[in-house]
Parts: structure tokens; C-alpha cells; sequence
């Protein structure tokens, strides 16, 4: 699907996840605390370096992981910026399941993570951080679910310019 549409997909699909998580953070430390939390988080001195490197390696740890678990050489990733949004492309089929470890990971590793970090200490930095990277994860949760079907051993190829990928049945 094109980058517009899987962006509305997102945002209808995403933002109520958000939303709860927000909510269990509430529940656990005090709505207040989160923002104050978000309000430093939201300081220039924060964010423009959390998004400044931050997208290039929520795009890299895509690259790494298709690197590393699917023994892809590393001339067939491509990064690069479309309609304003980056992406990591792999020139290759791979087995799905590699494909989808490679989608989730950047989602885990500075979404999920962080966000349970700050969950369970009640670093509403934390949170702020790892909500802002789930929700930068929202097109590969959308291609997630899009694969959920598919069988692992599945070979499937990362579409050259838009939001998905080719299955080879």
C-alpha cells in the first residue's frame, strides 16, 4: 500500500495501543507525572537529538537484524528518505519469519522496551520515549499484520516503493 494510506492505517491502529499505555502509566504512577514527563521529553534539548538518532537507528536495527538472522549481504539493504519517510529496503527474499523479525525489532528495542522501563521505574521520560518509537514502529506492526497469515518459511521480498512486500507461495 502507498506510505498515505499505510500512515492513516497507523494512525487508526496505533494510536488507541497508545492511548492504553498511556492509561496503565496513569493508573500505575499518576497522569500528572506523565506529563511532566512529556513536557522535558518535548524540551529541544531532548527531542531533537532522541529523533535525531533515534529514526537512523530505528532504520538501522531493520537492516542489522535482516543482516545478521537472515545472512543478507549488506549491498542488498538500502536506506534512504520517501515522501519524507525513511525507510530501510532489503533487495532480497527471505524466509517471513526473518522479514517479521526484522519489522519488529526496532519497535521492541526502543518502543517496548524503554516503555517498560518507564513503567516499572515511573521514568515518564521513558515512556515518552518509547510511546514516540511504538509509534514510529506503526507501519511495520501494519506489515505484521498484513503477513499474519503467512507462513514462516514463506519466502517474501520487501517492496521497492511502497509499504509491504511480495509472498512467494
Amino acid at each position: 500500500m502507498s506510505i498515505a494510506a499505510a500512515s492513516s492505517f497507523t494512525l487508526l491502529f496505533v494510536l488507541p495501543a497508545l492511548v492504553l499505555l498511556v492509561i496503565l502509566y496513569g493508573a500505575i504512577w499518576g497522569i500528572d507525572r506523565f506529563f511532566e514527563g512529556v513536557s522535558r521529553f518535548l524540551d529541544w534539548k531532548s527531542i531533537i537529538p532522541v529523533l535525531l538518532l533515534g529514526v537512523p537507528a530505528h532504520e538501522a536495527i531493520h537492516g542489522l537484524t535482516w543482516l545478521w538472522l537472515g545472512r543478507i549481504p549488506k549491498e542488498d539493504i538500502k536506506f534512504g528518505i520517501r515522501s519524507l519517510t525513511p525507510y530501510t529496503h532489503c533487495e532480497v527474499p527471505m524466509p517471513a519469519s526473518i522479514y517479521r523479525a526484522g519489522a519488529i525489532m526496532p519497535g521492541l528495542i526502543l518502543g517496548l522496551i524503554p516503555y517498560s522501563i518507564g513503567l516499572v521505574t515511573g521514568s515518564s521520560w521513558h515512556i515518552s520515549f518509547g510511546l514516540v518509537y511504538i509509534f514510529a514502529a506503526g507501519g511495520d506492526i501494519l506489515i505484521l499484520w498484513i503477513l499474519r497469515g503467512v507462513k514462516a518459511e514463506t519466502r517474501v521480498e520487501d517492496h521497492p516503493s511502497r509499504v509491504g512486500c511480495y509472498v512467494y507461495e
